[in-house]
């Protein structure tokens, strides 16, 4: 569906959305394609949901209804409930199974400049978040993507590809796959940690680029991309919560040798994390997050190398070894890790 198709999809699917003025690109995600939609009546939030990523989108739906009971009462607020169709469905179709659907938008939302005072904010907020989320029965709530966060599929499936690999790209890897054998009795953590642990709901991408701050107060206002929570493990948020913003560099970045965990801020978000748990999170939960949050970071490093020796087939690239070059970026983060916390 292009632009100028959109007046009739919308008038075709949702209800008083009036007459389309503009629309534009807005984020830079590979997973969905979104646009900020000015029409007669208001402004609008257009996303394509990618569904070869998220094959259950009923399972997306359903929990971002149930999370949307929760909003009046939220600590801190979630996306709001997206806007059905005139029939009252969750998502309109478009073409060959493309679906689409429409939230408000944020007028007043802005992501914020990044330093530790925000990074605070955010760790706090996520913390804020899962504790007000988890007043729903986890049992209610369904993993969106088969396997995410489970370190032994992440860890078969990096073995599994470098069987299959082509020689030139074994041998580019070799290195960073030996490296990475190192952390096999993660696996046996791993599995300690999820046997005797409680289930909780989780966001499970947790990072500062989905949390919206208000652009008057600067704080924290809205939880975003919802399509990942899941059921899963406090460690896994804080893990993904240091990896994304308590690193020296980005992901993709290529300075292999600069890239390190920056103590000052893994303390700041784990202990404003913590902070905002007091009173519900248990201590074995708390014993568990730091140890847990490792496998994280490991398990990143996992995945970017599956997915370079499996041909680049899930993460999108811009350069022939961008996948590899992020293994060895998250390889060099873990081992950092590592080592801060002995």
């Amino acid at each position: 569906m292009g632009l100028r198709d959109l007046p009739l999809f919308l008038s075709t699917f949702w209800p008083e959305t009036g007459t389309w003025l503009n629309a534009s690109r807005v984020g830079h995600g590979h997973i969905h394609l979104s646009f900020r939609l000015e029409t007669e009546v208001g402004v609008f939030f257009l996303q394509q949901f990618n569904s070869q990523v998220f094959q259950q989108p009923e399972v997306v739906a359903n929990t971002l209804r149930l999370i949307g009971t929760l909003s009046d009462t939220a600590a801190i607020g979630s996306l709001p409930a997206w806007i059905p169709t005139k029939t009252g469905e969750a998502y309109a179709t478009s073409g060959a199974n493309s679906l689409w659907r429409l939230f408000p938008w944020l007028e007043h939302a802005s992501t914020p400049r990044i330093n530790t005072e925000a990074i605070g904010k955010a760790a706090f907020a996520f913390g804020a978040w899962t504790k007000q989320v988890n007043q729903l029965d986890v049992s209610q709530i369904q993993a969106p993507i088969t396997g995410f966060h489970h370190l032994p599929a992440s860890w078969m499936a990096m073995t599994s590809n470098w069987n299959t690999a082509s020689g030139t790209r074994k041998f580019r890897a070799s290195e960073t796959y030996t490296r990475l054998g190192e952390g096999a009795p993660l696996l046996r953590r791993y599995e300690r940690l999820t046997r005797f642990l409680p289930l909780r709901i989780i966001h499970a991408d947790a990072k500062i680029d989905n949390l919206l701050f208000d652009s008057v107060t600067h704080e924290p206002s809205f939880v975003v991309d919802l399509d990942t929570v899941m059921p899963g493990y406090l460690w896994m948020d804080l893990g993904d919560m240091i990896r994304s913003m308590a690193c020296s560099l980005p992901e993709g970045d290529p300075n292999i040798s600069e890239v390190a965990v920056v103590p000052e801020i893994m303390e700041t978000i784990f202990h404003q994390y913590q902070a905002a748990m007091t009173g519900w999170i248990t201590e074995a939960e708390q014993s568990s997050l730091l140890a847990g949050a490792e496998l994280i970071l490991f398990e990143q490093a996992l995945r970017f190398l599956a997915d370079f020796l499996a041909g680049d087939l899930y993460y999108p690239i811009s350069y022939p070894e961008e996948n590899l070059v992020r293994a060895q970026n998250q390889l060099m983060l873990w081992e950092s890790y590592r080592g801060i916390i002995g």
